[in-house]
């Protein structure tokens, strides 16, 4: 992701310097007069060769520079990033002030492939990170066909997919408004993840980080659900007010807020299909638990810095109604097969025939079950695990130590009915 980053800023960067060039000479053919240059540097700063269609361009009322068609591929690759279009709107009149008064940063339609090459996480055509430095070279000076020069950055760049390094600007910087409109990503983690109708919008946006920007965030995950997040953001400040996630046959919302290294999440939900959960997993485990989350709850502060050793909160869960596939337990307590002076019998022989049917199963019928943990660092506290069956109920509570052993005590109660008939017997 740091390599699109430095791409985008790069080209951002760039388009910039095109405009205040474009407002100060009066050229309204500057984008075609200097796309080659534009082409060099992007090669030069971000290692990629960038090309695309068609632009637009007006000066007045207020001043829009637009490319359109953009392909963005590393040397010698085939496939990279695609945008439909990448454009600005400034108004001209503050240039006059030397501020670069930025109304709206547009990307539309962009196109990225995240995969999974040899272990390494990667954008489709795009080589990894090098380890080495690559040395700087300056952004080139007037073309030959008599283009204004771009600028020069100094210093040096970071290896591949870093920051790139650029000198001040001449002029203020203000941005208004950052748009991201039906992005399309695929990412392969390795199970692939494709994300679809991605948008993003950033207001109230003050490069100088004095106040708050307000932001939100919709996109729909192919298979799974859709996510939605709003909130604001500052300097080392993170506020999600409210997050969303709908999918698998349930939702879940809530708030995580970053102040400097303390991260605070509250989440709540519940209506998820486990089954749902496993098939989209491709996972089909001897024992599965076939049923639904009626509720569940998740709090925890932390320091990001440390997060497993600072964690402090609770997580609760709650199971309707539905069996555990692959784990007979009411045949192996009741339809095991005992010698009694000489008589081979089981347990299941007393109970009533409505209960039979649950004793024969390879599988265990349960009503309910809940969990109520308390997160401390490392450890978990199990401060009540239940499951209600239709034979019996089982309570406990105990502890998942930091080297993960689990520590339980339990109490094992038949039920009501099954117990009077087992007494009656």
């Amino acid at each position: 992701m740091k390599k699109i980053f430095k791409i985008l800023s790069v080209l951002f960067v760039l388009l910039v310097l095109v405009v205040v060039l474009a407002v100060k000479f009066g050229i309204s053919s500057i984008v075609a007069k200097i796309k080659p240059e534009i082409e060099k540097v992007v090669l030069e700063k971000a290692g990629a060769k960038i090309a695309f269609d068609d632009y637009s361009f007006s000066l007045l009322p207020t001043t829009e520079l637009a490319l359109k068609n953009i392909k963005i591929i590393e040397v010698d690759k085939t496939t990279g990033i695609s945008i439909s279009k990448i454009g600005l709107r400034v108004d001209p009149y503050k240039l006059l002030d030397k501020v670069v008064d930025i109304k709206e940063v547009l990307i539309q339609e962009p196109s990225i492939d995240i995969i999974n090459d040899n272990g390494v996480k990667r954008i489709s055509g795009f080589n990894p990170p090098k380890a080495k430095e690559v040395k700087d070279s300056s952004a080139p000076s007037s073309s030959d066909n008599g283009s204004p020069a771009l600028g020069k950055s100094s210093g040096t760049n970071s290896p591949a997919g870093g920051a790139v390094a650029v000198t001040a600007l001449p002029f203020a910087l203000n941005v208004s408004k950052i748009s991201i409109v039906n992005g399309n990503f695929t990412v392969d983690l390795p199970k692939k993840l494709v994300i679809k109708n991605f948008n993003f919008n950033v207001t109230d946006f003050d490069l100088a980080q004095k106040s708050p920007a307000k932001f939100n965030v919709s996109l729909d995950l192919d298979g799974i659900g859709s996510v939605k997040d709003s909130g604001t953001f500052l300097f080392k400040e993170i506020k999600n007010d409210k997050i969303e996630f709908a999918g698998f046959s349930g939702k879940i919302e809530g708030s995580a807020n970053l102040i400097g290294d303390e991260l605070a999440l509250n989440f709540t939900g519940g209506g998820f299909s486990i089954p749902k959960i496993m098939e989209y997993l491709g996972k089909a485990p001897k024992v599965a638990v076939n049923s639904t989350v009626e509720s569940l709850e998740f709090k925890a502060n932390l320091n990001k810095t440390n997060p497993k050793e600072s964690m402090k909160g609770n997580f609760n869960l709650s199971l309707g109604k539905g069996e555990i596939t692959g784990l007979p337990i009411f045949k192996e307590i009741f339809g095991r097969s005992i010698s009694v002076g000489g008589v081979e019998m089981s347990l299941a022989q007393f109970l009533p025939e409505q209960y039979q049917k649950y004793v024969t199963s390879e599988n265990t019928a349960f009503d309910k079950i809940s969990l109520k943990t308390g997160l401390i660092g490392e450890r978990v506290e199990i401060g009540e695990i239940k499951l209600v069956s239709p034979i019996f109920n089982l309570d406990g509570k105990g502890e998942i130590s930091k080297d993960k052993s689990i520590f339980l005590k339990n109490q094992f109660t038949l039920a009501k009915e099954v117990s009077q008939s087992l007494a009656g017997s």
